[in-house]
């Protein structure tokens, strides 16, 4: 048995599979994924595992469609999957310094709430997408010019940057939320920035009101 046999064998005993398909190039769903409530970070890791495990071939094959002749793009061994509480990170594709082949991948546990499955997919994608990449690319025109393509034959949504409606908002992650009072749209802040110290500098992205109101967020675990 070759070594990429039996890498791919123990990849598939290592992790949860949730859909069996037969051909890459039609549009990929993960049916029956659901995010359920008080998810352990066992059942998370599990969830972002299959995900990865997913994925990883029909992207490989997309992604090598662009690359000079003689060059093929793998994903990196992942040494670590990981979870973090970020709110304004979603995830983050760290590549070791020692070896260019080994990374690690963490995404936050405030991406699996109820209804945010796809999201969880996108996000995961776009670190894979670094994974699969030079170090030094970033966000730069190659990732960009992948990730859309990546878009359109996977009927993925990457992107560069995610919104805040990509986290279940809760004010018990935030410290600041700021109001407007005319239309009632709300912002959460975490830190006391420019527009929680200075708010009649700024305007209501939503309606163009100047009359914003600043509250401290005071929870119980804060307290």
């Amino acid at each position: 048995m070759s070594q990429t046999n039996q890498k791919n064998q123990t990849r598939q005993k290592n992790r949860l599979t949730l859909t069996r398909l037969d051909e890459w190039e039609e549009p990929l769903r993960l049916d029956g994924f659901t995010v359920r409530e008080n998810m352990s970070d066992d059942d998370m890791l599990a969830v972002l595992s299959a995900i990865i495990h997913h994925y990883e071939s029909p992207m490989e094959k997309i992604i090598n469609q662009y690359t000079r002749p003689g060059i093929h793009l793998a994903l990196r061994n992942i040494e670590k999957l990981r979870l973090s509480n970020g709110i304004r990170e979603m995830g983050s594709c760290t590549i070791s310094r020692a070896n260019d082949k080994i990374c690690r991948i963490t995404i936050s546990r405030r991406l699996f709430f109820k209804g945010n499955e796809n999201e969880i997919i996108n996000v995961v994608c776009h670190e894979m997408l670094h994974a699969f990449l030079p170090a030094r690319e970033g966000h730069g025109q190659a990732f960009k010019f992948l990730m859309d393509r990546l878009n359109k034959k996977l009927s993925l949504n990457i992107r560069v940057h995610s919104s805040r409606d990509s986290i279940q908002q809760s004010e018990s992650l935030y410290n600041y939320k700021v109001t407007c009072t005319k239309c009632g749209a709300e912002s959460y802040y975490i830190r006391a920035g420019s527009v929680v110290k200075y708010p009649r500098r700024y305007i209501c992205s939503h309606c163009g009101s100047k009359s914003l109101k600043v509250e401290r967020i005071i929870t119980k675990n804060k307290q």
